[in-house]
């Protein structure tokens, strides 16, 4: 469903999930090899009276922007997805099951989306997911962590790693099973954690 950016600024909350459909080239193949629409993921903030887009941009690198001016740019091609507030699980100790219950801090969130820009995009990163989505590759290669690439040069993230990384400081894990180095635009608009709101035009 589409609503006009003006009106849905009643409706955004913080530490929502901006997931975009791109139509560009590079964004279908993305869509592709993710197997979804998305190409690209960021998390809107409010800072000063207005809505940013706190993301990881491919030749930008880490920034946070005005969000009226993405709607702009991208109108009709950015969806909203709201995180759930609480999430339940079971945990077993002293052999006892107990239901646990943790409260989303949507600001933390964001927080921990902004102590990250300023870094550069992760074009290696995009490099090690792409490999290890090819079943050949797969046999020779194993599940490393990618905060580096085993000669000391560091591996900086991408969007979806990044917003991944960002909800799983907070306690809430996106994409349960799969580490936050490999979560895609396609993992985070399947999480169950999300719901999807709806689409900004301009």
């Amino acid at each position: 469903m589409n609503i006009k950016y003006k009106k849905a600024l009643n409706m955004i909350r913080e530490g929502d999930v901006l997931l975009y459909k791109s139509k560009s080239a590079i964004g279908w193949i993305i869509g592709k090899a993710t197997e979804s629409q998305y190409s690209h993921v960021a998390v809107a903030s409010k800072h000063n009276g207005y809505f940013e887009c706190v993301e990881f941009r491919e030749g930008k690198g880490g920034r946070s922007v005005n969000l009226k001016n993405e709607v702009d740019l991208h109108s009709n091609n950015i969806d909203v997805y709201r995180p759930i507030p609480y999430i339940y699980k079971y945990n077993f100790k002293n052999n006892k099951i107990r239901l646990k219950v943790k409260k989303l801090n949507q600001k933390h969130v964001t927080n921990c989306m902004r102590s990250l820009t300023g870094l550069p995009y992760g074009w290696k990163r995009i490099w090690w997911i792409a490999k290890h989505k090819l079943a050949g590759f797969r046999l020779f290669f194993k599940m490393k962590d990618l905060t580096n690439d085993g000669n000391g040069s560091i591996v900086y993230p991408i969007c979806s790693s990044a917003c991944a990384w960002a909800f799983s400081q907070s306690g809430f894990d996106l994409v349960s099973n799969k580490g936050d180095n490999w979560t895609t635009p396609g993992d985070i608009a399947r999480s169950p954690l999300l719901s999807y709101l709806f689409t900004l035009e301009k």
